[in-house]
């Protein structure tokens, strides 16, 4: 097994909370659908992570491109986001690519540009939430804790 790879085997005893039955259908069914080249912490954190709302589960096909696997920016813009969606979006984002730039809306070809290091991913603002619980089980998946 590669170094970076997750070891879905150890999902089975894995006392993961979930917010809700969907929560928990939703994962393993992403889960089991990734091929092992993209089986990773990152990856399954971000499954979990999204997976948490309601909201985030039913776009997630719009936050992460399933063929490029990149995850589009103009999805914190969407105008099915909440304030607690944002938040959940926000921390599967970083928690898969390290993200953690301002992302405006403008009118390039791409429709955003990246500015500096935003405060929007800093615990204090993504853990008031009433998923907070939950965001604490992402991060134990991401870093294998």
């Amino acid at each position: 097994m590669e170094e970076n790879m997750f070891d879905i085997n150890k999902l089975e005893v894995m006392d993961i909370v979930f917010a809700d039955e969907a929560h928990e259908r939703f994962f393993y069914e992403k889960v089991r659908e990734l091929p092992n080249s993209r089986r990773d912490s990152e990856e399954i954190a971000m499954i979990y992570t999204l997976g948490i709302c309601d909201k985030t589960r039913a776009a997630f096909s719009n936050i992460v491109d399933q063929r490029t696997f990149q995850v589009n920016p103009l999805v914190l813009f969407a105008g099915w986001q909440t304030s607690a969606s944002v938040k959940v979006t926000r921390l599967a984002i970083n928690l898969y690519t390290g993200f953690s730039q301002e992302v405006k809306r403008d009118d390039s070809i791409e429709g955003y540009h990246i500015g500096e290091d935003s405060s929007d991913y800093a615990v204090e603002e993504i853990f008031d939430c009433p998923y907070a619980k939950y965001f604490l089980e992402a991060v134990k998946l991401r870093y294998d804790i």
